[in-house]
């Protein structure tokens, strides 16, 4: 109930969230708004490091999604933990590319098929700019890709399907291609 109460106050919406709890319930926890989840009896060590993250020990990433669907945008909205991800959303390449532009960002979630610029053409334009070629991409589709669609693709750092996006596969994902990008980062 605290969770549902605290969320939309506006006062209160940037501030971190932590539920410890024996019950098992850390799908439930998050998707009500938690940006973390602790199982009890509590590691001491886990706690240290969270703390660190909550209190800003630790950087925090900066993700660009850019994606067409607003469910797709909303979804990874909840599967990142506020906490240790700042994440802008705008909803075509022409935005994704002006953003990266005044700000870029750690690292790059992007759709193949959207209206406008398609996903192959963003990253071709990102490897055409030397200010924005070292930015990793990670490629978040539904579609089924033929081996030459493929091809197109080996700008990006990784590419996942959509259909199996959950917290963890994401947050791995992120932290794998930060990690080949600067060891130092993930630290």
């Amino acid at each position: 109930r605290l969770l549902l109460e605290l969320r939309p106050d506006e006062a209160k919406a940037d501030m971190p969230l932590v539920v410890m709890s024996s019950s098992g319930e850390e799908r439930k926890a998050v998707h009500l708004g938690a940006d973390e989840y602790l199982s009890k009896p509590i590691d001491g060590e886990q706690l240290l490091g969270l703390l660190d993250r909550l209190t800003g020990r630790q950087s925090i990433v900066d993700v660009l999604l850019v994606d067409d669907e607003e469910i797709a945008r909303y979804l990874v909205r909840q599967l990142l933990p506020r906490s240790r991800y700042n994440l802008i959303a705008v909803d075509n390449g022409n935005a994704g590319l002006e953003r990266l532009r005044e700000t870029p960002p750690d690292v790059v979630l992007l759709d193949i098929n959207m209206p406008a610029m398609n996903g192959y053409e963003f990253l071709a334009r990102l490897a055409e700019d030397p200010a924005l070629a070292a930015v990793p991409a990670i490629v978040l589709t539904s579609a089924i890709l033929d081996p030459y669609e493929r091809s197109l693709l080996q700008r990006a750092a990784m590419v996942m399907s959509k259909s199996s996006l959950s917290a963890s596969t994401l947050i791995d994902a992120i932290q794998g291609v930060l990690h080949l990008v600067d060891p130092l980062l993930t630290g």
